[in-house]
């Protein structure tokens, strides 16, 4: 039976909000048209979460995870340069002729493989040349 802590961090809750629903539930408390409980439950966000934005304990663009080193126009332009500088992929001899060397060799079995099954299926001999010998009686 397995650990019930090693349970309990396997089942953590990942965030299952937007950042768009939470703007809006805290515009609608701020506004004074609905409570905190309402908004949380109407928007599908976190009670206490939307609390700590309302209160200004917490940034309203906070985000638990990792920010990026990175802007999006400086990913962007890695990207184009990569692929600008990028080699083209050449295969050389050596791993040309085993490649064609293994593709024959598959050819070749699958034949061998399809000739020994039509040689094993055979065709339907007579009973009478098995034998050899021709019985009077029978004719």
């Amino acid at each position: 039976m397995p650990n019930i802590r090693q349970m309990r961090k396997r089942e953590r809750k990942t965030k299952k909000w937007t950042q768009e629903a939470m703007d809006q539930a805290k515009q609608e408390v701020e506004a004074g048209r609905l409570s905190l409980r309402q908004a949380a439950m109407r928007f599908g966000v976190p009670k206490s979460s939307l609390s700590d934005r309302v209160s200004g304990r917490v940034a309203s663009d906070f985000s638990i995870c990792r920010r990026s080193l990175l802007t999006h126009a400086d990913e962007d332009s890695l990207v184009e340069y990569s692929h600008l500088k990028a080699p083209v992929f050449q295969m050389n001899t050596v791993t040309s002729a085993l490649i064609s060397g293994v593709i024959i060799l598959g050819v070749m079995s699958v034949c061998f493989f399809i000739f020994s099954l039509t040689l094993l299926k055979g065709k339907g001999t007579p009973v009478n040349t098995l034998s050899g010998l021709r019985n009077p009686a029978f004719n």
